[in-house]
């Protein structure tokens, strides 16, 4: 019996990473990775464990979006808004399209529900609404073409931001503060979850496309206060941490692009919670839920790996990064993070920080991915 191929795309990111470690452990299927940097380290790494890497990109043609997916049983698709913006929708369309038009037999999209939708327009949060509306799009396209299945994921927040966006601030007296826009006073508690759990529930979709056709996993590991994700950090990292609670309109005004979604999405956290989303998934498909194994297992089996980089993020080394970034000829998100050895995540609040002092400037926009060089 011939292994079934399965594309993820991106095969190289947080969502995508662990699609693909979960397939090669799995040791079932052929994995196809579609990546943009095809020769990075990463990539050379899937390669040396089996993996087929293959160059493309979400901006690249539906005609070139189709090659790479010739042949795929299934397809994985996550789509990144911080990288293109307003042209989520526009991509993540033109990938679905393209898994049709391929004979993709099972298209599974990393979706979420809809904030505008939910509290009927009074919040709105972009890179959840445009994936809601690939959602739709899709599902559209499987009621036309019923050979075409489509199922869809809903992530939590990961656990993995408070190694990135929400990494602890040392503080002056040697303890560590946890900043973050999450209402101590929320009857909802945010909803957690370790990044890696997606790949096993993809793989439970596919190998049952009959009993997820048309329907929406939504998964979870817990659900905590911040005072409670506090704790837990400071268990796990063995340092003292404290939750400081950032009001959304304070929040907003932080110097890097993207700072008022962030604000609104936890507004719409703390106001609507997790059981809103489960029920507009379920106006849309009967829902299937999958809990995660939980913090208790994220936490003994990653902390070291996950938790400890946490609380590197003081004052005095973000200051040496700010200094070093303007050094580089050519600044990207991708120089930035290869040449210091940061993640992507952190490279772009660097770059959007230098931007707002006026420190470095934007030479190239192209996709939302910019390309900037230091201020004469």
């Amino acid at each position: 019996m011939s292994q079934k191929v399965v594309t993820v795309f991106p095969g190289t990111g947080k969502q995508g990473s662990a699609v693909v470690n979960a397939l090669l452990k799995d040791g079932r299927y052929k994995v196809r990775a579609l990546t943009r940097t095809p020769d990075s380290d990463t990539a050379k790494d899937l390669v040396k464990r089996g993996c087929q890497v293959v160059r493309c990109d979400i901006s690249d043609s539906q005609d070139e979006i189709e090659k790479t997916f010739k042949g795929s049983d299934a397809v994985f698709l996550v789509t990144n808004f911080w990288s293109y913006w307003e042209k989520e929708f526009e991509y993540g369309a033109k990938a679905a399209n393209a898994a049709l038009a391929a004979g993709v037999k099972h298209f599974v999209f990393s979706s979420l529900a809809s904030p505008s939708v939910i509290s009927n327009g009074e919040i709105s949060v972009p890179h959840y609404d445009l994936k809601y509306k690939i959602e739709v799009y899709a599902r559209e396209l499987s009621k036309k073409h019923p050979e075409f299945i489509t199922s869809f994921i809903y992530a939590p927040f990961y656990m993995q931001n408070f190694n990135s966006f929400f990494k602890l601030q040392k503080c002056d007296d040697g303890t560590y503060s946890l900043d973050m826009p999450l209402d101590p006073n929320t009857k909802f508690p945010i909803d957690l979850g370790d990044v890696e759990d997606i790949g096993p529930i993809f793989i439970g979709i596919i190998n049952n496309p009959t009993k997820y056709s048309g329907k929406t996993v939504v998964y979870s590991g817990s659900a905590l206060t911040g005072d409670q994700i506090a704790q837990f950090l400071s268990k796990y990292t063995k340092v003292p941490v404290k939750f400081n609670y950032i009001p959304p309109e304070i929040f907003s005004k932080n110097p890097f692009e993207g700072a008022d979604e962030i604000a609104d999405m936890f507004r719409f956290y703390c106001k609507y919670g997790k059981s809103k989303q489960i029920q507009a998934a379920k106006a849309a498909s009967k829902t299937s839920s999958s809990g995660s194994a939980g913090r208790k297992k994220w936490g003994k089996g990653r902390s070291k790996d996950k938790l400890n980089n946490a609380v590197l993020f003081d004052k005095e080394t973000y200051a040496k990064l700010l200094k070093e970034i303007p050094t580089a000829k050519v600044i990207t998100t991708a120089v930035v993070s290869e040449r210091i050895k940061i993640n992507g995540s952190l490279a772009r609040r660097a770059i959007r920080e230098l931007l707002s002092k006026g420190l470095i400037k934007q030479v190239i926009r192209s996709h939302g991915n910019g390309v900037y060089t230091k201020t004469n």
